[in-house]
């Protein structure tokens, strides 16, 4: 399975550089003073190299396949999803999401991009003709997701249950297990009848996050299925570990959005300091005892800081790249100052 997902990786990588390409033959007609920033072959001459070491030498991917995981199944599937919607294959992508669904309810959020990418390349103006090209990967998504869960209710006998241990438990947070994510500590210290709000407020601000980002960037399905991946690992109550290695990974791809940047140093010190020092206040609080759950509570929300500041920086690079892209690199007001750009 890690074989599979080691030659998945680089496969992922090859295609979101294509469609990067693809997207900067628009971007050579934006601004006359912008052409030094158009992307060439060249900016990516070592991003496929550095994917496949980086997935196989992370420690997020190392603990993940030390500890013989089963995220490794949910991963391939994940990653076949961006793999085939990337590819322009979006029934097949739809599908692949109704699996991940069934598996994993989270990754049911990937027909966001499946659907911006089928309304993207339709060639219809009217609106009518973009539904009915959306139409298909809706209907390949809900047609596999029924079978299987049909199929899943013949195998139990002609019971429902299962939702409720599946996919209901994914959401409201029944196992406070110690983990990475933030949630557990949080449901375990809150007094009992703030829960049903807190789960729910929960879940409203990932599925509200999805859809402004789908809006935002729709035009580009490449980076908002690689966004949404990122931002579901976070806010999923039960965070995996082994699907942040791979999402790190990938960080290659788009290595061109340093120069535009403001945290990347501040955010690789928060996750180096909380992948140190996770295994040692875990250690510390169940095995010697010298230690309580605020000590991992606390290293737990400083990966999360790490995670969240990883997601917000990396928007604000690509919209601030955007923003150089059709004003010209060296912005200037009508009077001919120019413009330095201190905070955006």
């Amino acid at each position: 399975m890690e074989l599979m997902m080691v030659f998945s990786v680089p496969i992922f990588a090859d295609i979101c550089i294509k469609n990067i390409l693809k997207l900067e033959e628009g971007n050579k007609s934006s601004s006359p003073k912008s052409l030094s920033m158009v992307l060439d072959k060249d900016k990516f001459q070592y991003a496929r190299t550095l994917t496949i070491v980086w997935y196989c030498f992370n420690p997020y991917s190392v603990f993940s396949y030390a500890a013989q995981s089963t995220s490794i199944i949910w991963n391939i599937v994940n990653l076949w999803i961006l793999i085939t919607c990337c590819k322009g294959q979006l029934f097949l992508s739809a599908c692949l999401c109704a699996i991940g669904c069934y598996l994993r309810l989270y990754p049911g959020y990937l027909l966001f991009p499946v659907i911006a990418s089928a309304y993207n390349s339709s060639k219809s103006n009217s609106a009518v003709g973009r539904f009915i090209k959306i139409l298909s990967p809706v209907g390949g998504f809900l047609i596999v997701l029924t079978g299987l869960m049909y199929a899943s209710f013949i195998l139990e006998d002609k019971s429902w249950a299962f939702i409720s241990s599946v996919y209901i438990h994914q959401i409201r947070m029944a196992d406070y297990t110690p983990q990475l994510g933030v949630y557990w500590y949080f449901f375990a210290e809150m007094f009992e009848h703030f829960e049903e709000l807190f789960i729910w407020v929960f879940q409203i601000l990932l599925a509200s996050l999805v859809v402004g980002m789908t809006m935002r960037f729709h035009y580009d399905p490449t980076y908002l299925a690689w966004l949404i991946t990122l931002i579901t690992n976070v806010l999923q109550p039960y965070y995996c570990v082994g699907e942040f290695g791979y999402l790190l990974s990938v960080l290659f791809v788009w290595s061109y959005l340093r120069q535009y940047a403001r945290m990347a140093i501040p955010t690789f010190c928060i996750l180096l300091s909380a992948v140190v020092l996770a295994p040692l206040f875990h250690y510390m609080w169940l095995q010697p005892g010298v230690a309580n759950a605020n000590f991992y509570f606390a290293i737990c929300m400083v990966h999360g800081v790490g995670h969240v500041t990883l997601v917000t920086d990396l928007l604000n690079s690509y919209t601030k790249r955007e923003f150089f892209l059709r004003v010209g690199s060296e912005p200037e007001l009508r009077t001919g100052r120019k413009l330095k750009l201190t905070h955006f």
